[in-house]
């Protein structure tokens, strides 16, 4: 597993509310006690549904992480490398660099040493 520099997962919703503006705060926490993000979002058409959806993506971003790296490297176990589906290879490798702020690979596959 690559050291991330985000707050250490699982995130939990925390505090939730409706601002005098009307927009909705609605912050998270990391696993070790510190604030992981606050989300303000504003909008006038399902905006509460929304805010409640994006907020539990975001919530689960970490796990969703650390599931998306352990899937990539039980697939190089399997594979040893040789990706018979090298599109979605590329897409786990893109999502995974995107999460960690770099630059998606789009033209090579590289493997992963196993844990």
């Amino acid at each position: 597993m690559n050291a991330t520099k985000w707050t250490p997962g699982p995130w939990q919703i925390g505090s939730d509310f409706t601002t005098l503006a009307g927009d909705r705060k609605t912050t998270l926490w990391g696993s070790d006690g510190n604030q992981a993000v606050t989300l303000i979002q504003s909008g006038l058409v399902k905006w509460e549904e929304q805010a409640d959806a994006n907020a539990n993506l975001i919530a689960a971003a970490p796990e969703l992480y650390a599931a998306l790296e352990d899937a990539f490297s039980d697939l190089n176990l399997y594979w040893r490398g040789d990706f018979t589906n090298r599109a979605l290879a590329m897409k786990i490798q893109a999502a995974l660099s995107k999460a960690r702020g770099e630059e998606a690979p789009m033209h090579e596959v590289r493997t992963i040493k196993p844990r």
